[in-house]
């Protein structure tokens, strides 16, 4: 399943993807309006609504960019079992 919160604010959005009971979550905002748009991305990994982040990155990594390198990897994770 893909969806999207509803807006927070004007300045930020989320969309998560879901694969059983594993979830991608991608925030995009603008930087408390320094950017004309949402550009500053990044993506979290749950599993039973656990951020577990850290274990698919490495512990180094409470937050990581969105990036095509990082979204795969998160990917990866989501679809395998």
């Amino acid at each position: 399943m893909i969806y999207a919160m509803r807006p927070f604010n004007n300045h930020v959005v989320c969309t998560k993807f879901k694969h059983g009971e594993k979830e991608v979550s991608v925030s995009c905002d603008d930087s408390c309006g320094a950017f004309q748009q949402l550009m500053r991305s990044d993506l979290r990994c749950y599993q039973n609504e656990r951020d577990v982040t850290p274990e698919v990155f490495g512990p180094e990594f409470e937050v990581v960019r969105a990036t095509v390198e990082s979204f795969e990897i998160a990917w990866e994770w989501l679809r395998s079992k």
